[in-house]
């Protein structure tokens, strides 16, 4: 008689075969950036608000192989009724050689035990699966860069053709100019303040009403997303005046610099502009001098319009499924989300760094 399958958390003394199973699934090294030793322990075990139990790594195992894996990326979402648990799944590969479907019913057990999922992009093969997981195209999530030394990063594509490198300089070098007038504008009473660590008041409460749906947001989250193994994350604050306004999370890595988190604590369009200007400053201020681009994530069609005024480019467009089988969520209302509500603010391509 076949053994049935079993769905379990795993633990850190079976990283390794997490790891090296992964590896074979997405065709890396168990030492790939995102699969290595100190990240897989981070996102894995590492204590987070949203999940109760040590572990966030899940597998299904038949006849003692690894069948499926998938690891829980939770958040909260914040609605007019009250707030809303979600997640993501990240990590998530299967081997049909292994048990046909594991991947499927991994993705379902889990999903199963918060009230909505969220799923950003994905391969051909997760956006078949999904519609039939309940999970419906809800809106866009947008990638947009911002060409800020055009001729520096003509320096890091050597390998292209010489005629396509000196085309995409040509290019970059106009739409650097794009917008610089609005970048040069100084935000009337608008400052930046660095934070190493967050404690909670240093994090500012939602308005009670928003013109969207957006992620709940703690000190301990944010210090989560800050302790990053990976490379080094930074945080700020936003004021207006003596008043919190929000918060932006940003980092750097290959000549480019990430807004990774950006948030602003007003429903008004001139506030959300002035904070991306602020924003865009303090990371070009503050940020390294190899970055070649400025690149933020965003499905908030507010958020999103606040950076194309400075000039940002929507350079990439993903659909943005959402699982919501108790209607929580109001579907006339956009949603709010960036790239720390699941691993893609670390994600990236050595190969092909930029967007532009």
């Amino acid at each position: 008689m076949a053994a049935l399958p079993s769905i379990e958390a795993t633990s850190p003394g079976q990283a390794l075969e997490v790891r090296q199973f992964l590896a074979g699934i997405f065709g890396r090294s168990e030492d790939a950036y995102f699969l290595s030793a100190p990240v897989f322990a981070w996102k894995s075990f590492a204590a987070r608000p949203g999940w109760p139990e040590p572990s966030r790594s899940y597998v299904i195992r038949y006849r003692g192989r690894i069948a499926s894996h998938g690891c829980v990326w939770p958040f909260t979402l914040l609605t007019a009724a009250g707030r809303v648990s979600a997640l993501q799944i990240i990590d998530w590969g299967a081997a049909g050689d292994v048990m046909p479907g594991a991947g499927a019913l991994l993705r379902r057990q889990i999903v199963s035990r918060l009230e909505v999922g969220i799923g950003v992009g994905g391969s051909p093969d997760a956006r078949r699966v999904m519609p039939r997981d309940g999970y419906i195209d809800r809106a866009a999530y947008r990638s947009l860069a911002l060409v800020v030394r055009p001729w520096q990063q003509l320096r890091r594509t050597w390998s292209l053709p010489v005629p396509k490198r000196f085309a995409r300089l040509l290019r970059n070098t106009l739409w650097s100019c794009q917008g610089w007038w609005r970048r040069r504008r100084q935000p009337e009473g608008w400052r930046v303040e660095p934070v190493a660590v967050f404690d909670e008041s240093m994090v500012a409460q939602p308005e009670a009403a928003r013109p969207f749906i957006g992620c709940a947001r703690s000190a301990a989250l944010l210090n989560f997303i800050l302790d990053y193994p990976g490379f080094t994350v930074k945080g700020a604050r936003l004021f207006n005046r003596d008043r919190v306004m929000g918060h932006f999370l940003w980092c750097h890595l290959q000549g480019q610099s990430r807004i990774i988190d950006f948030q602003v604590n007003s429903p008004e369009p001139a506030d959300w502009g002035d904070a991306a200007l602020a924003a865009t400053a303090a990371v070009l201020a503050r940020g390294e001098a190899e970055a070649c681009e400025l690149a933020v994530f965003l499905s908030l069609p507010l958020a999103i319009q606040a950076f194309e005024d400075l000039g940002y480019r929507v350079r990439k467009s993903e659909p943005l499924f959402v699982r919501d089988p108790g209607n929580r969520l109001d579907p006339r209302l956009p949603l709010h989300i960036t790239a720390i509500e699941f691993d893609g603010f670390y994600l990236h391509s050595p190969d092909s760094p930029f967007l532009t």
